[in-house]
This record gives structure tokens, sequence and C-alpha cells, in this order.
């Protein structure tokens, strides 16, 4: 994580809640999945998208929130990577990624989901 923000000239502090500031990320002290996780999603925001979200309407926060969310779980399991694990699970996804269950599952759910869809060839 830290390697990554390095590269990309991205500083983390730490703080009472997760968020982002310019290039900044400010991550909740947590479980090192917990940090992982919430790094995705907040680096998104730092590449994706501008502006102050309290001042954005609903709709357009909430897409934001769905951008970050599908990233964050692309971004911390990636695709390519999934497609070299011998068996796809979600405990080798929590292992490999250091994720926590509920992210693990929803990634496996993700990937599933798109093999049905066409969208990998394995």
């Amino acid at each position: 994580m830290e390697e990554i923000a390095r590269k990309l000239n991205i500083n983390i502090y730490y703080g009472d809640s997760s968020f982002r500031f310019g290039n900044n990320i400010v991550l909740k002290k947590s479980s090192k999945q917990k940090e992982w996780q919430d790094f995705g999603h907040e680096l998104c925001h730092v590449l994706w998208h501008e502006g102050n979200q309290l001042n954005m309407p609903l709709p357009f926060r909430d897409l934001q929130e769905w951008q970050s969310i599908n990233f964050a779980h692309h971004f911390c399991a990636p695709t390519f990577m999934l497609l070299e694990l011998k068996d796809v699970n979600v405990y080798n996804i929590m292992e490999t990624f250091n994720v926590d269950y509920c992210f693990a599952k929803k990634r496996m759910g993700m990937f599933v989901q798109r093999i049905f869809n066409g969208g990998v060839v394995i």
C-alpha cells in the first residue's frame, strides 16, 4: 500500500474515518485487511473523482461511491491474478489478497458473474 501510494505521489495518514482530500488519503486505523480495502476505495476517489462529495447531488455521490466500491474490489483482488489461482474460492481470495471474508465473498461473486457473462476467458 505504501509503495503504491509513494509511486502515485499520494500521502497516507491515519484518522478517525477514511476519506481523501486532494492527493491525500486518510485511513481509519483498523485491521490490515480493512486498511487495504479502504485504501483501494479511496484510491479510486483520488484517481477518478474531483470535488467535494458533500456539495454534490445525492445521485452523483451515490454513483461515485458505487464506482469506488467496485474499483476497490478489482484493485485489491485483480481479475488477472484471480485467474492464476488454482482454486478460486473465498478463503483463497482472503489469504492471497489479504482481504476480509465479506470483501472476498463479494469479489468472488463478481468474478463468477463475469465468467458466466462471458467477460473472462479461462
